[in-house]
């Protein structure tokens, strides 16, 4: 089903360039860009200032209503969104 699901979003390209989630490689393509805008701040110069923090809500449960409601608006229907 991830599978069907991750297909879905890609063809219709429901995410933008920058979302790096829920992507192939998207732990070392998210730290490859923070990296990079880094270095090319420093080559030109520029003072680099970082604030870090621990995400140890992004994982809690959601309203399943809602998820659905979104799933529908981006295209999920019938027979998948049942499944969902």
């Amino acid at each position: 089903m991830a599978y069907i699901l991750y297909e879905h979003i890609n063809h219709n390209n429901i995410l933008v360039t920058e979302q790096c989630g829920l992507r192939n490689n998207s732990t070392e393509k998210a730290s490859f860009k923070v990296i990079n805008e880094i270095l090319l701040a420093l080559n030109n110069q520029l003072t680099v200032v970082g604030t870090f923090y621990v995400l140890e809500k992004a994982f809690y449960p959601v309203n399943l209503d809602i998820l659905l409601s979104k799933y529908e608006f981006y295209g999920f229907r019938g027979e998948t969104n049942a499944l969902l």
